[in-house]
């Protein structure tokens, strides 16, 4: 029997390869839970997700870069997931402007 997605963690819900992806899954009436640093700017990300039919939507942060934060995190982390999107990533302000410079 194939087991359906139900629980959905986003790590990075910032991103926009995370929002869209997100919003797949709410499509699909799955509870998501999107984690950031700071959650002030996913309310709008938040309300869209539940508009579009996500059963349920929870706001957490965790610092991906501190093991204590990493630890807190997963051990409030209920219920666990059924898939982890991670689309997290870490560009240093060199790497910021080579890459700007490249556009």
């Amino acid at each position: 029997m194939k087991k359906t997605l139900q629980n959905i963690l986003v790590l990075g819900s910032k991103s926009d390869i995370a929002a869209a992806t997100a919003r797949l899954y709410a499509e699909q009436s799955c509870a998501l839970t999107l984690a950031v640093r700071e959650t002030d700017s996913l309310e709008k990300i938040k309300e869209d997700l539940l508009i579009r039919g996500a059963i349920n939507v929870d706001l957490l942060e965790v610092n991906l870069e501190s093991v204590k934060s990493i630890k807190s995190f997963l051990k409030n982390l209920d219920p666990l997931p059924d898939l982890v999107l991670c689309a997290v990533g870490y560009l240093d302000q060199s790497q910021f402007d080579r890459a700007s410079n490249d556009i």
